[in-house]
């Protein structure tokens, strides 16, 4: 007992110490420095407060747009621990058996079957590429990416959690944060867990073509190590000069983000530009799988519709979305005066992109309304942000709801059949709203693209055969280069 609290000690007087840098940072410079000052804390901090930033960066509406811009680059920023230690753990959680299967395939004896530096760090781990030896097999041997878990990270996270709290008091908001913080680390430190939904993902992602997930070796996982299969591959930064393979890496992960919202209501939870690669025969690779996140399926509907409404400019509409989205509470504030406020607000951006306007709109509003963040909500927004930034870069004129569009029109005239035995009649219902739906958006808002699809999928249901191109992949969410 007497050790926990000299723990708990120690580290607040580090908190301490590292609040007050950011109160003078903020106090006697610019913002933008203070910004900086509080990421460089958080990150010394380690795996807790690198997540807590990662929260505030997704929360401009309370934080501003300095602060959060600066936060978004906290996944880049963290520091390793040394190849020393990651090899005790991996020796502590596989033992000499296991262990064998990694020397055997490389004849190296010691720490050497692996690469000496980590390719990648994060919060809570770091991956080495190493080789492999299949069991039950005389040549097998395979690269693969061996992810060693952070050495206390687990010890450490229940400590930050508890401090965290009896420093934030009854400050219901912060506690939320710090609830939401503490729950999702635990359930990244567990390797285990990580690797089940890796496999969930892939079943999710096997009909799309263009999407790799890497496959998971469990008789070499453990809850601190987790190994899969090595995915070649370039990130978004490093084709950042080639602006064909930025655009079409682009163009693949908003399809496969509006496919996982609307087909599966499951997201990838951490969609960041480290997690993603673009391999050469022109694949989406995604890596990381710590957390799932899921959509009801009446928020994935809210959310389609309110695509459609933004891009036609029916605000109206547009705000009503966000109370089936459970973004905005109609219990507690106006929806009318929030569009009134969202139609003001939104014109004044119109120098802007959609995106942006969109972003500051819901930002400002955020604030003064106090929108509420699910989930659900801020992964969407962390997949797609990054997404627009590549998409102007290799093409100035690209509009990121503009790509979605198309996408969610057709997602709405094919749904997807269930598997109960009343499915059919489902698919047909849901076709028949989606489409009154975009009827009712065609004769209020002129929308010609929806037009056009309603008579594709007409000629389609009386067995006249699409119009253009078929899609390669007729059960996927997605479609392959040529759908």
């Amino acid at each position: 007992r007497d050790l926990r609290a000299k723990d708990d000690s120690k580290r607040m007087a580090q908190i301490s110490r590292a609040a007050l840098k950011v109160i003078a940072g903020f106090l006697f410079s610019r913002r933008i420095r203070g910004a900086r000052v509080l990421k460089r804390e958080l990150t010394s901090l380690g795996p807790t407060f690198v997540k807590l930033g990662q929260a505030i960066a997704t929360r401009p509406d309370v934080f501003g747009d300095v602060v959060t811009t600066e936060l978004a680059t906290l996944h880049d920023q963290c520091t390793t621990f040394s190849s020393e230690e990651a090899y005790e753990v991996l020796r502590d959680e596989l033992g000499d058996e296991k262990l064998c299967l990694f020397r055997g395939a490389t004849g190296q004896k010691g720490s050497k079957f692996w690469e000496e530096e980590p390719i990648a760090a994060a919060s809570l781990g770091q991956v080495y590429k190493a080789r492999l030896k299949i069991e039950n097999s005389k040549d097998d041997v395979v690269d693969v990416a061996v992810k060693v878990q952070r050495p206390g990270a687990r010890g450490q996270i229940l400590l930050d959690v508890k401090t965290l709290k009896r420093t934030i008091g009854q400050s219901s908001y912060f506690e939320e944060i710090v609830n939401l913080v503490g729950d999702t680390l635990l359930e990244e430190v567990d390797y285990l867990k990580e690797a089940s939904n890796a496999k969930e993902f892939a079943t999710i992602q096997r009909d799309c073509k263009f999407v790799v997930v890497p496959r998971v070796y469990d008789s070499v996982t453990t809850s601190r190590v987790l190994v899969l299969e090595w995915i070649e591959g370039q990130s978004p930064k490093e084709i950042a000069n080639d602006k064909e393979k930025l655009l079409d890496l682009t163009n693949r992960a908003i399809q496969c983000t509006i496919a996982q919202l609307l087909c599966s209501n499951v997201l990838h939870g951490d969609p960041h530009g480290g997690n993603l690669l673009y391999t050469a025969d022109r694949k989406l690779a995604y890596l990381d799988f710590g957390v799932l996140c899921r959509v009801k399926p009446e928020q994935a509907q809210a959310l389609l519709n309110s695509s459609v409404h933004i891009v036609n400019k029916q605000y109206r509409d547009f705000v009503y979305d966000l109370v089936d989205m459970e973004v905005l509470d109609d219990q507690k504030v106006s929806v009318e005066e929030v569009v009134e406020a969202f139609d003001k607000e939104y014109s004044q951006n119109a120098n802007l992109s959609d995106q942006m306007r969109l972003n500051n709109t819901m930002m400002k509003l955020g604030y003064v309304y106090k929108f509420n963040a699910p989930p659900y909500y801020t992964t969407l927004i962390r997949a797609l942000a990054p997404l627009e930034g590549y998409g102007l870069s290799a093409d100035p004129k690209f509009n990121i709801l503009s790509a979605c569009y198309p996408l969610i029109i057709k997602k709405m005239l094919n749904p997807q059949p269930t598997s109960d035995t009343r499915g059919p009649v489902r698919t047909f219902l849901s076709l028949v709203r989606n489409a009154i739906f975009l009827l009712s958006t065609v004769i209020r808002g002129i929308l010609w693209g929806a037009i056009v699809e309603l008579v594709r999928a007409a000629k389609k249901l009386m067995g006249m055969g699409p119009i253009g191109k078929v899609d390669a992949d007729e059960k996927g969410c997605c479609e392959d280069e040529d759908g």
